[in-house]
């Protein structure tokens, strides 16, 4: 007993550190003794209550609290005021007097109200024994018009609530009180409605209490400070259940909850909580709720059944078990579909049996299985942000689970498209890692196979420049050895396109390291048949099947590729092959390689066959030599053969932004004619060609034009250099040329070649520069053997003998026949001491040949002389003169050519030069030029036509002969048999 007590301006300060031991069981309190107070006087006590963080929790400032009894006998008068968290409060009352509290002979009274923050409370009643508070018999009641003021003394920002009231009878002693007739209820402009209604007997003993309560709360504002922000924001909740207190434990039975939001969200839920109390916080210790969930979009349930980005999905249904404590939850009987069943649904069946809710620990024991059906795999992408191609249905499936912290997606299975069209396949799986917070995909593993009947099943690749094998097979194995997704192998690539039957392509290979910034290695090998590909890159006739086959092994970074092997041939013991090594370099953003390249053919006709085009007779060719450059330029040095003539090149390529130029030099000490297609093996059983029937209306010159435009393709310079070019039975030396194409205007210049005492050279232009291209050609040869030059082009020459030509010719023109109409220049020659086959027909058959007035059956006779000159002018050609001389015959004629019409017109007047006078005619040739007609002449009809020619006397007038005259005259070991004939008296600039 405290007779008087008295404190003025005191504060204190409560830290609460009480840390909650769940192994240790609460004790009840065994006793309860209540102070007796005579006379108490408060003024200033300042009283903060503060957590183990030292932040403040409740603030109070009493500032007068009296307690006065009236001389023993009368009551205890209380009377309080002060400040609670900056909120006003006030009581008074008053109690039995302290008399009969000591003596304790009836119930102690007691009449108690407070006001705080406009919470008005209310207690009233008795107390069989004060002192130890026991037989309580106190009804207690509280109202308020708006509950939330009150609320905020420790929650600023709780909205307005609503009226509360409620009202309760207290029994039983202090240490063990039974609540009875409890009525709660909380209302406010229908957006929140409560009421708990009930008893609680023994609240802090082990006896059985019962609370229904049952509520409703439209309130957002209210809703949202009680959902996290993963958690759908419901518009409208409705809960009811009881609330059992047995044995320590707290239970809440038959809940049934049901949420809602504004865009048709539907959550309900039902089940049974079990809650033990602890010293700090109250523990779930049993939790078994079954939830479902409906929507008509996965965007309104994102939270509980998917992501943001397949918001737009739907409708949406999920139901699952949720059981569990305070410390981890299982999901059971999970079954979750969302979409519809003719466009796209998405299907989820499975349990997660530990969710902990503690940090530390991650979720485990997880097994589901999922599945995904779209009529189009567009449908199913787009929900994930990405474009697809649209190929067909989709279908796919797999499980989740967890294995030690990874999580693994097992079991995948997919589908796109249609094995009668583009058909794709994927089985496999890989993992979710999850580290330290993060979380990485690692372990894949994985099945892709791929079919198409063709080309035009594939989007887009019905475009490509490709042949259309059919059909289309593809299989691949890809891993991540190392368990990350950044390093990446394929295992047994394989691709097959056509059948063994027809054409085909075959392609197997690996690959790993890929997307690693470290080594990478790729290894792959083909077969394929040259057919369809040589088709569809020359445009031409099919060659024979050749098998072709190759491999490539690559290693190396993105920025250093080294090529370790590649090569490319035809199967069978004729062989055209490619070999190459070497690296390539990304140096400043360019890729620089430089290797070593060997290609060639066993035999040339493996290269004629295998591009299906005529190759002129070659010898085998081979390619040796070291590669350099980037995509602007490059270079080669190295040695080409061709049979057993090497030919050392060097070839340069550069790009500008015109045009490429190549520049090329090329050197070779011996050359065999043979190996360049001169004097060509011809097989002794092949049939003897056969000459196509003439066609008069066949035109020589073509109208279309020549791809003149080519020649801005590309800018050339190429030098040619060969000491010597052998032949069967002769030599040629000192072969060199240059060729140069610049800016459209290809020039040789000049080409030059010498055999024995003979010298030859060529110049040659085309122009292409203006509106209408220019060419030019001259060509001087001095005492060439014919014979070597008709050699290459007939296995018995019809002409032999020493060779002088002189070609000076020029044109313009787009097409053959715009150049021929406008050719301008002339054309002379003259062959000495030669033969000449007496089977050669000038004539036709028709006519009398001078070789045959001599009554011969040699094969050859003697050639003595025989010279001819045209002179062309806008595409007329005149000759006037065309000489021939034997032992025992000459002839003279003239003639002219027509380049517009395509006809000649020719008249010879043989003469023996003793004997058999009379028996030879003038003969006439006229006609289309690919067929003219032979005809003889009356000496009279030619005299007509040819004036002079009829003269019994034949010249050679060497002012006919121009420069070709020179050519004969510079004959310096003898004299030429062109010269050798002197003519009559007054006509002394001829010779006869």
């Amino acid at each position: 007993m405290i007779r008087h007590l008295l404190i003025d301006d005191a504060t204190v300060s409560i830290v609460d550190r009480s840390e909650a031991d769940d192994s240790r069981p609460e004790e009840k309190p065994s006793d309860v003794l209540i102070p007796v107070l005579e006379s108490v006087t408060l003024q200033n006590v300042r009283l903060t209550l503060l957590d183990e963080h030292k932040s403040e929790v409740v603030r109070m400032l009493l500032a007068n609290l009296s307690l006065n009894d009236v001389g023993d006998e009368g009551p205890l008068y209380v009377k309080a005021d002060g400040m609670l968290n900056s909120r006003e409060f006030k009581m008074d009352g008053q109690l039995g007097s302290l008399a009969d509290m000591l003596k304790e002979e009836k119930p102690y009274p007691m009449d108690v109200r407070a006001d705080v923050a406009g919470l008005r409370l209310a207690v009233s009643g008795t107390m069989d024994n004060p002192i130890r508070g026991q037989g309580l018999n106190i009804r207690a009641s509280g109202e308020h018009v708006e509950l939330a003021n009150t609320l905020r003394l420790f929650w600023e920002e709780i909205p307005n609530i609503g009226r509360m009231k409620f009202e309760a009878l207290v029994t039983g002693d202090i240490d063990a009180p039974d609540v009875s007739s409890l009525d709660l209820s909380i209302s406010g402009d229908s957006q929140l409605e409560f009421s708990a209604k009930g008893s609680i007997t023994d609240v802090l003993g082990e006896q059985e209490s019962n609370i229904v309560f049952s509520g409703t709360c439209s309130n957002k504002d209210l809703l949202k400070m009680f959902l996290t922000a993963n958690m759908p924001q419901v518009s409208l909740v409705k809960v009811e259940g009881n609330l059992r207190h047995r044995q320590g434990d707290y239970f809440l039975e038959n809940i049934s909850l049901y949420g809602s939001d504004d865009h048709g969200l539907l959550i309900t839920s039902s089940g049974n909580v079990k809650v033990r109390p602890q010293a700090t916080q109250k523990h779930i210790s049993n939790l078994n709720l079954m939830t479902k969930v409906t929507a008509p979009r996965l965007g309104a349930a994102a939270p509980f059944l998917g992501k943001s980005q397949i918001a737009r999905l739907g409708p949406v249904k999920g139901e699952a078990r949720i059981t569990g404590t305070s410390k981890a939850l299982s999901i059971d009987d999970i079954a979750i579909s969302a979409g519809e069943q003719d466009v796209l649904l998405i299907e989820c069946q499975g349990r997660v049996g530990k969710i902990p809710l503690s940090g530390g620990e991650g979720v485990s024991d997880i097994a589901m299985i999922s599945s995904v059906k779209a009529q189009k795999a567009p449908a199913f992408a787009s929900f994930f942000g990405i474009s697809f191609l649209d190929i067909g249905p989709l279908k796919g499936s797999f499980r989740f689970i967890d294995q030690e912290g990874i999580y693994g997606f097992k079991n995948i299975q997919l589908t796109i498209g249609s094995q009668k069209s583009l058909w794709l396949k994927g089985a496999g799986s890989f993992d979710l890692v999850t580290k330290d917070g993060s979380v990485s995909l690692g372990g894949l593993d994985a099945e892709v196979e791929a079919s198409a009947p063709n080309l035009a099943a594939i989007p887009g690749a019905a475009d490509l420049d490709l042949p259309d094998l059919r059909p289309l097979k593809l299989k691949a194995h890809i891993i991540d050895p190392d368990g990350r997704l950044d390093i990446l192998d394929v295992k047994e690539l394989t691709f097959d396109a056509g059948t063994e039957e027809d054409a085909f392509l075959r392609i197997r290979g690996q690959a790993s390291g890929l997307r690693s910034s470290d080594q990478r290695v790729l290894e792959a090998s083909f077969k394929a048949t040259s057919k369809p590909w040589v088709i569809k890159i020359l445009e031409g006739s099919a060659p024979k099947n050749h098998v072709v086959e190759g491999k490539l092994k690559i290693a190396g970074t993105p920025k250093h590729i080294r090529i370790d092997e590649l090569e490319v041939g035809t199967t069978g013991p004729k062989r055209l092959y490619l070999e190459a090594e070497g690296t390539v370099k990304e140096i400043d953003g360019i890729h620089e390689f430089e290797g070593l390249i060997a290609s060639g053919a066993s035999h040339i006709s493996v290269l004629e066959s295998f591009l299906g085009i005529d190759v002129p007779p070659f010898g085998a060719p081979l390619l040796e030599g070291q590669i350099t450059g980037n995509t602007k330029k490059a270079s080669f040095k190295g040695t080409v053969r061709l049979g057993s003539s090497r030919f050392r090149t060097t070839l340069s390529h550069s790009l500008t932004k015109q045009r490429p130029r190549v520049t090329a030099k090329i050197v070779a000490p011996t050359v065999h004619l043979t190996d360049v297609g001169v004097y060509p093996k011809q097989a002794k059983d092949l049939p003897p060609e056969i000459e196509s029937e003439p066609q008069p209306d066949k035109r020589l010159f073509r109208e279309e034009s020549l791809p003149f435009h080519a020649l801005q393709a590309i800018d050339l310079a190429i030098g040619v250099s060969v000491d010597k070019l052998t032949g069967e039975d002769f030599d040629l030396k000192n072969l060199n040329f240059d060729m140069s194409l610049d800016n459209g205007r290809l020039q040789v210049t000049p080409a030059t070649v010498a055999y024995r005492s003979g010298l030859a050279s060529i110049d040659f232009t085309i122009d292409d520069i203006g509106t209408n291209p220019e060419m030019a050609l001259k060509v001087t040869a001095e005492d060439v053997d014919l014979g070597a030059l008709l050699a290459p082009f007939h296995e018995s020459p019809f002409l032999s003998g020493q060779l002088n030509l002189i070609v000076d010719l020029k044109s313009v023109g787009k097409s053959p026949r715009e150049i021929a109409t406008a050719l301008q220049g002339e054309f002379g020659m003259a062959v000495e001491k030669g033969k000449i086959k007496r089977v050669v027909e000038f004539m036709g058959a028709d006519a009398v040949d001078f070789l045959t007035a001599v009554r011969s059956q040699e094969e050859y006779k003697d050639l003595h002389c025989m010279a001819l000159r045209f002179v062309f002018e806008e595409g007329m050609g005149k000759s006037e003169m065309i000489y021939m001389e034997t032992p025992n015959m000459y002839a003279r004629g003239g003639g002219s050519i027509d380049l517009h019409t395509e006809t000649m017109e020719i008249a010879l007047v043989p003469e023996p030069k003793k004997g058999f006078r009379g028996t030879t005619s003038p003969v006439h040739i006229k006609g289309p030029i690919g067929d003219p007609k032979v005809r003889k002449l009356p000496f009279r009809e030619a005299a007509r036509l040819f004036g002079e020619m009829a003269m019994p006397a034949v010249f050679l007038p060497a002012r006919g002969l121009g420069y070709l005259w020179y050519l004969i005259r510079k004959d310096e070991t003898e004299e030429s048999p062109c010269s050798s004939i002197r003519p009559p008296d007054g006509n002394l600039g001829e010779t006869r």
